[in-house]
């Protein structure tokens, strides 16, 4: 086992999205080292590996789903991370009811389709598309200001009323793709409905911060117990502060 100081530094508690609300609002007291477990991407294993735990120790979660691969029919592909991944890779929308409705799970916006890169100079170069702004090499120009807000208006509107369709309420969080986002597309996000936004800025929150920035720490590639113990335990560190003299 590990030692009685690291078993103790490690005793975290598992919150939800509400209870951040109700707790900024003075209706109820967080538990000391609380944390929020979200999921990105909407895989199936969400359900058949992550959903059992929730159930098993009553804990909440948030899962963050990208239209654009759940609308995909049953025995087709999608394009993920570049690959054609089967569509049965992700969640059906049964389970995902099911989950919004057992109360332990969230449903967040994680776009519609912009969890990808698009065209963003003459090079060709690949940018993720929430921030990008795009390059059409036929006419060789560049999508003004507008044009890149309409277009991320409409996909987040078009996620958000595809999620209300299939589960009764809208997503009232935004999940950026990759993390990347602007000023802007936080406010396109508040006005549809989603006051919260995710982000994969490392470090720490607490109640003063602004809820359009959460900060997350990003675990992926199945770390061993010990690499996890050591990021989840590390004390949080002040963010830098970047400045031009």
């Amino acid at each position: 086992g590990w030692p009685i100081g690291v078993r103790a530094r490690i005793r975290f508690h598992v919150i939800s999205l509400e209870d951040v609300i109700a707790a900024r609002e003075g209706r109820r007291a967080l538990p000391d080292k609380a944390l929020i477990l979200t999921f990105d991407d909407g895989f199936r294993s969400f359900y058949t590996r992550v959903f059992p735990l929730l159930k098993l120790f009553n804990y909440p979660a948030v899962v963050a789903l990208s239209g654009h691969w759940l609308d995909a029919p049953a025995g087709e592909t999608v394009e993920y991370d570049g690959k054609p991944v089967p569509r049965e890779r992700f969640l059906s929308w049964e389970q995902i009811s099911e989950m919004a409705d057992s109360g332990l799970v969230e449903v967040a916006s994680h776009s519609y389709d912009l969890h990808r890169g698009i065209p963003a100079n003459p090079q060709g170069s690949l940018v993720p598309a929430v921030i990008a702004y795009r390059y059409d090499a036929a006419s060789g120009t560049y999508e003004d200001e507008p044009a890149h807000m309409a277009r991320l208006r409409a996909d987040l509107a078009r996620n958000s009323a595809l999620i209300e369709s299939k589960i009764g309420r809208q997503p009232r969080v935004m999940v950026w793709p990759f993390g990347r986002y602007g000023m802007k597309a936080i406010e396109a996000a508040r006005e549809l409905g989603m006051p919260v936004s995710m982000s994969l800025t490392s470090g720490a929150n607490n109640l003063k911060d602004d809820l359009s920035r959460v900060r997350r720490d990003l675990v992926f590639g199945n770390p061993p117990l010990r690499d996890f113990i050591a990021l989840v335990a590390k004390d949080p560190e002040p963010l830098p502060q970047r400045v031009v003299h």
